[in-house]
């Protein structure tokens, strides 16, 4: 929060000089995790489909994310910095990033003062553990655009 540092198991610590020192409240959304009482972490839901990294992403998620820092912090523009999905299927990650979409115009729709949203990532690279065997981007590494891009492009410029 504005002039408090809050870190997990440590008591919070008045830091006033940062309060109102930024902008924007930028959140990263991926996908949910489960983590079992050893706090090894697994795909949640347990049956959904799995990316190439064996994780199930889940948009409304996302919106719940954006529901509860937007409430939390009402007067306070917000960013989705990095969304995205690793697939070697661009259909799958089309019908992800439409409805995402839908979701993100929906919050906005709500009062959700959201100003930005950016995809993880743009160009597909490498991808930690799983190097260069899945597709993450919206735009191929040969830098030619997915179907994927060219939906969103087409939502982007149509005003939608």
């Amino acid at each position: 929060r504005d002039g408090e540092l809050a870190v997990p198991g440590l008591a919070g610590r008045e830091v006033p000089e940062m309060e109102g020192s930024f902008d924007l409240i930028g959140l990263l959304h991926d996908h949910p995790i489960a983590v079992d009482r050893n706090g090894a972490i697994h795909p949640y839901p347990a049956d959904g489909r799995r990316t190439d990294t064996g994780f199930t992403p889940v948009p409304a998620e996302l919106g719940e994310l954006l529901d509860q820092v937007s409430a939390e912090l009402p007067s306070r523009d917000l960013v989705i910095a990095g969304h995205g999905v690793a697939t070697s299927d661009d259909e799958w990650r089309e019908r992800i990033v439409a409805d995402t979409h839908a979701l993100l115009l929906d919050a906005v729709a709500h009062g959700t003062r959201l100003r930005g949203y950016l995809h993880d990532t743009g160009i597909d690279g490498y991808e930690g553990p799983y190097g260069f065997t899945t597709a993450r981007g919206l735009i191929d590494r040969d830098r030619n655009l997915k179907d994927s891009a060219r939906w969103l492009q087409s939502q982007l410029t149509s005003g939608a």
